[in-house]
């Protein structure tokens, strides 16, 4: 199997989902009428291989949860958690992730912030210059 795109991840993500829910693996009430947010976020390994996205699982334009979509093959099984209850806000966790770096490391400048699963299911934000790591927060 090759790697997933985000859309075919968010896909196939969002078919699981219903399938657990008809099943009634899941509970039916806390995912009615949600669906898969269009914005994905990519999560690495430390070396940079990608591994799976996490998607936001939104009812309107609430989020209620996220859900952990492996684009690895690598990684076996196609969802690898569901969770509900817990915000995913990616630009509040990396400006969050910046100030906390920052107060540990003075003067901090970085080019790019990506997401880690450093111990899955543990996720941090990586920052980094000219690809190589200067800081990492867990979240």
């Amino acid at each position: 199997m090759k790697q997933l795109t985000s859309l075919q991840a968010a896909r196939l993500g969002g078919l699981e989902l219903n399938a657990l829910v008809f099943a009634q693996v899941l509970p039916g009430e806390l995912y009615d009428g949600a669906q898969m947010a269009r914005r994905r976020t990519p999560i690495y390994d430390l070396n940079g291989e990608l591994l799976f996205y996490r998607i936001p699982t939104q009812q309107g334009r609430t989020t209620i949860g996220y859900t952990d979509i492996a684009a690895n093959p690598k990684l076996g099984a196609v969802l690898l958690a569901s969770s509900h209850g817990a915000p995913w806000d990616e630009a509040k966790i990396v400006k969050d992730a910046a100030r906390a770096a920052r107060s540990q490391k003075k003067g901090l400048r970085y080019d790019a912030a990506r997401f880690v699963a450093y111990s899955y299911p543990k996720v941090a934000v990586q920052f980094l210059k000219e690809g190589k790591e200067l800081a990492m927060i867990e979240w």
